[in-house]
Parts: structure tokens; C-alpha cells; sequence
């Protein structure tokens, strides 16, 4: 028998309840630091030599909310928080090519962190501020 001691009430469902609001959380997040990078851009914040940087943050911080969006999507479809983990997850109108969350997680979170680095190295960077 699996051990299911990581599990939250019956068949983890309380399990798929945090994940989607941690899930929903962090898609927020990603958007709202999207919209901070394109509107540095377009209000002209910092110098144009940061543009490159802040429009790859800004990509980044898309694709982390894509990889997101994937996973709380597919969570209505989990029958157990275990069967979550298990099933191949992906768009709807895509066929489903075998990634489980935890690529999916992954994926999202290595696409946010790589965004934070970049934006960072554009903000801190001697190239970044006005005289």
C-alpha cells in the first residue's frame, strides 16, 4: 500500500485545494510582475539597456504563468490528490504528451526564478538607473 502520510484529508483532496490556491497565487504573482516589466518599458523607467533584460523577464514570467495556468486547470480533473501527481497534464485542445506536475512545477518555478535573476541583473546593473 502507498504511503499517503502527505496526504490532506480524504485522498488528499484537501491537498488539491491548497494547490490551487497556492497555484492561483503565483499566477497572480507572475502577471502583476509582468505588467511592473512592461510598463518600465513603456513609461521609460530605466534606461533602454535594461529593455532587452525586462522583455526576457517578461517572457519568463509568461511562460511561468502558462506552466501555472496548465496545472490549475487540470486540477478539476484529479479525482485524488495521488492520481494528480500521476496523470499526464496538459491543454485541453492539445494532446496530452505524458508531462506530470512535477515537470510542470518545475517548469514554472525555474521560469520565475530565472525571471527574478534577470530583471535583477537589469535593475542592479550600472547600465540600469538615470543620472
Amino acid at each position: 500500500m502507498a504511503d499517503k502520510s502527505h496526504q490532506l484529508g480524504t485522498d488528499g483532496a484537501e491537498n488539491l485545494k491548497l494547490l490551487m490556491d497556492y497555484t492561483k497565487f503565483h499566477i497572480g504573482l507572475y502577471f502583476t510582475l509582468f505588467g511592473a516589466a512592461v510598463t518600465a518599458i513603456e513609461k521609460n523607467l530605466f534606461l533602454q539597456s535594461t529593455w532587452p533584460y525586462l522583455r526576457v523577464a517578461a517572457l519568463l514570467f509568461v511562460l511561468a504563468g502558462m506552466c501555472g495556468g496548465v496545472i490549475a486547470s487540470s486540477i478539476p480533473d484529479a479525482k485524488s490528490f495521488a492520481d494528480f501527481q500521476r496523470q499526464p497534464l496538459g491543454v485541453r485542445w492539445l494532446p496530452r504528451f505524458g508531462v506530470r506536475y512535477g515537470i510542470w512545477a518545475g517548469l514554472e518555478h525555474s521560469f520565475f526564478w530565472i525571471a527574478i535573476v534577470v530583471t535583477a541583473v537589469a535593475l542592479l546593473g550600472p547600465w540600469s538607473w538615470r543620472n
